[in-house]
């Protein structure tokens, strides 16, 4: 198979099988469109001649750098709209650290990776 296949399989191919290829899987009017935009600015996907190959081949996630479900953007520039990433981001880690704080007062005698710091986290 061609990669211009394996993007068809992942867009109308996935349509299909879900039933719904009447209003999704293709863009043409009068269907639902969802669209993403890569940055093919990248050591890894150049030369661009087959940019369907190079990122079915070579794209990362990181490549996405906007998004747009069904009309509405929910990433911008790399940037979530949908969410505070900040938010997210600084709860995570908050909640991180009190699970491992946790499981270190629970099993003082357990050995825990070497490189944490002393005390608690």
């Amino acid at each position: 198979p061609q990669p211009e296949d394996v993007l068809e399989w992942a867009t109308y191919g996935g349509a299909r099988a879900l039933g719904i290829s009447e209003d999704v899987g293709t863009l043409e009017v009068g269907k639902k469109a969802d669209l993403f935009m890569v940055n093919v600015r990248k050591a890894h996907l150049v030369p661009t001649l087959r940019i369907v190959s190079a990122f079915v081949h070579n794209g990362m996630p990181s490549d996405i750098t906007d998004v747009m479900v069904d009309g509405s953007w929910v990433l911008r520039d790399s940037k979530l709209l949908t969410i505070d990433e900040d938010d997210i981001i600084a709860k995570a880690e908050e909640i991180g650290h009190r699970a491992w704080n946790r499981l270190i007062a629970e099993n003082p005698n357990v050995p825990f990776p070497i490189n944490l710091p002393p005390g608690p986290l």
